[in-house]
C-alpha cells in the first residue's frame, strides 16, 4: 500500500517563497520578505495583513512591491474569494498579487479564484512552486508613509530577534562543546589513574609471586609467613628500584 502523501503546511509554503527570492551565489540580495506585513504603524496595522510582502530593492526592476497570501485550506480560500475587497487592501500597492496554496486548494477553488490575482502551487514539502495561473501586472498606487514606517519596524523586529535567536544558539552551541570536553577530560582522567591502578596492582601481583606470597594479602599476614631477609633473598630476580616503597613498607611492617 503506498504511503500517504505528506501535507503541505503554511510554513513549507513560506519556505519555498523564501527560497524563490535567494539571490544567488555571486548576486547581492534584490528583495527584503516581511512576514504578516501591516496595514501601517500602529493601531492602524490591525485593519489588515498580507501573508508575505516581498519588496524589491532595485531600481532597474521598479522596485516593485509583490503581495502574498498563502491558503492551504478550501474553506480559507472560499472566505478569500468571498471578500475581494480584503486582498484588494494590499493588492493595489502591488504590481502583482499572488495567491500560494497547495495543489489541493487548487483543484478545488481554482476555477473560482479572480484572474487578476495569480497563483503558484506547492505539491510538496521542500518542493519548487509552480506557476499555474499568472497575474496581471497591475499600476500600483502610492504607499502610504506611515504603511512604510510600520513595515520599516517589522523589519527592524524580525531582525533583531534572528539576531538574538542565533547569539542563543551560539552560546548554547559553546556552552554544549565546553561541557563535552569537560566530560570527556573527567573520563579520560579516571581511566588513566585506573591505568595507573591496575599497572600498581599488577606489578604488586609480581612482588607476591616473587616472594611466594598469596595475591590477596594484609601487611601483618605478610610480616607473620615471611621475614625481610627472606623477602630480599627472594626478590633477587625482580626488579628492585620499581619496588623500593614496597620494601619501605615492610620494612616497616617488619620492626
Amino acid at each position: 500500500m503506498p504511503s500517504p502523501k505528506p501535507s503541505v503546511s503554511a510554513i513549507d509554503i513560506r519556505a519555498a517563497l523564501r527560497n524563490k527570492h535567494e539571490p544567488g551565489k555571486h548576486e547581492k540580495p534584490a528583495w527584503v520578505l516581511i512576514d504578516e506585513a501591516r496595514s501601517g504603524a500602529g493601531h492602524d496595522g490591525n485593519r489588515g495583513q498580507c501573508d508575505m510582502l516581498a519588496v524589491n530593492l532595485w531600481q532597474s526592476r521598479g522596485m516593485q512591491l509583490v503581495g502574498y497570501e498563502i491558503k492551504v485550506s478550501v474553506r480559507d480560500m472560499r472566505a478569500e474569494i468571498a471578500k475581494p475587497e480584503k486582498a484588494e487592501r494590499f493588492a493595489r500597492y502591488c504590481r502583482t498579487w499572488w495567491i500560494v496554496c497547495t495543489k489541493e486548494v487548487w483543484d478545488a477553488c481554482g476555477h473560482e479564484i479572480p484572474p487578476t490575482w495569480g497563483v503558484m502551487t506547492l505539491a510538496k514539502p521542500g518542493g519548487r512552486l509552480r506557476t499555474v495561473s499568472k497575474p496581471d501586472r497591475r499600476d500600483p498606487e502610492p504607499v502610504p508613509d506611515w504603511w512604510w514606517v510600520g513595515w520599516l519596524g517589522q523589519v527592524y523586529r524580525d531582525a533583531h530577534t534572528q539576531f538574538e535567536r542565533e547569539v542563543q544558539t551560539a552560546v548554547a552551541s559553546r556552552v554544549t562543546e565546553a561541557v563535552e570536553r569537560e566530560r570527556a577530560y573527567a573520563k579520560q582522567t579516571m581511566q588513566m589513574r585506573a591505568d595507573g591502578d591496575a599497572a600498581d596492582l599488577a606489578r604488586m601481583r609480581e612482588v607476591f609471586d616473587a616472594i611466594g606470597l598469596p595475591r590477596y594479602v594484609s601487611p601483618e599476614e605478610a610480616k607473620r609467613s615471611i621475614s625481610l631477609d627472606e623477602a630480599v633473598r627472594r626478590l633477587r630476580h625482580v626488579d628492585l628500584a620499581h619496588l623500593s616503597e614496597v620494601f619501605g613498607d615492610l620494612a616497616e611492617a617488619a620492626k
